[in-house]
């Protein structure tokens, strides 16, 4: 008996072809073969004549197919077929045995994207996407994101937001996350003063984890870098002599620079409003 895979490393067919040949000196008869693990097997294609007797020196030829299941992937185990055959002649079966190693190879890949990367000021929310696929060949359980971030401030919790897999949506983990199935899960961070008055890009540093149901997972990371923005050095309005009492209507960002000597743009500049501290203590617009 033979088999077209000795190796196999994803559900598919394996392809046997089982030989019965008489070495003896006399036909024989009754010829019955058996392949319990085939989910196929053929009749008989007889080499000498079709007499349904095993002459001498004749060979009998069938063919068996067997489906393999991601379940024996993930199981890991080397699949084992056993062709026997017995005839009136000879009850006593001749067996043969022919195996096929699962190859087991469990890869997981994370990506992480942020809502924006660029020149980020005080209070502004950056959510952080992050996709996790199972590119690997096995199902990996308890599949889960962690994430080293740079920031002032904490990260929020990493929440899973949806996935393909199996879950039991009870927690952030993913419970199984078979081969090509993916997940999904989000966090956000508010950008602080702390963090424009460091002037360090924010690093983040995510992590995929989980358990493979065979072989050995090398947890991937994907890495998001965020620049922030710069403080405005403000001009001396107050050289203008507006008249006390007199509305004023200043132009931020014609007037005022970061501390690098450009303007701003609209999306670079926050003003705190607050009347019981000196400063602006009326509308902007």
């Amino acid at each position: 008996k033979v088999v077209d895979q000795t190796t196999i490393a994803a559900p598919g067919t394996l392809n046997y072809t089982i030989t019965v040949t008489n070495e003896g000196n006399t036909d024989l008869h009754g010829v019955t073969v058996a392949d319990a693990k085939a989910t196929t097997l053929s009749a008989e294609t007889e080499s000498v004549s079709t007499n349904g007797t095993l002459n001498v020196g004749e060979v009998w030829t069938y063919t068996a197919t067997y489906i393999v299941t991601q379940a024996e992937i993930d199981n890991g185990t080397a699949i084992e077929n056993i062709a026997m055959v017995t005839t009136t002649e000879l009850p006593v079966a001749k067996a043969d045995t022919v195996n096929t190693t699962i190859i087991a190879n469990p890869e997981l890949s994370i990506t992480k994207i942020a809502s924006d990367t660029s020149l980020v000021f005080e209070g502004q929310i950056v959510t952080y996407t992050y996709l996790v696929t199972n590119i690997g060949n096995v199902s990996v359980k308890d599949v889960s994101v962690t994430d080293i971030h740079s920031g002032s401030n904490p990260l929020s919790l990493i929440q899973l937001q949806s996935t393909n897999g199996t879950d039991n949506g009870l927690d952030n983990l993913v419970d199984s996350l078979a081969p090509n199935q993916q997940a999904i899960w989000t966090s956000t961070y508010i950008v602080t003063a702390q963090d424009i008055i460091n002037s360090v890009d924010i690093v983040n540093t995510a992590t995929a984890s989980g358990t493979p149901i065979s072989g050995i997972l090398i947890n991937p990371s994907a890495i998001e870098i965020i620049t922030v923005g710069e403080f405005l050095v403000a001009v001396n309005d107050t050289s203008s002599n507006n008249p006390v009492g007199v509305p004023v209507v200043i132009n931020i960002i014609a007037n005022d620079s970061l501390s690098s000597g450009f303007n701003p743009n609209a999306t670079q500049v926050s003003v705190d409003l607050n009347p019981s501290l000196p400063g602006i203590q009326d509308t902007l617009i």
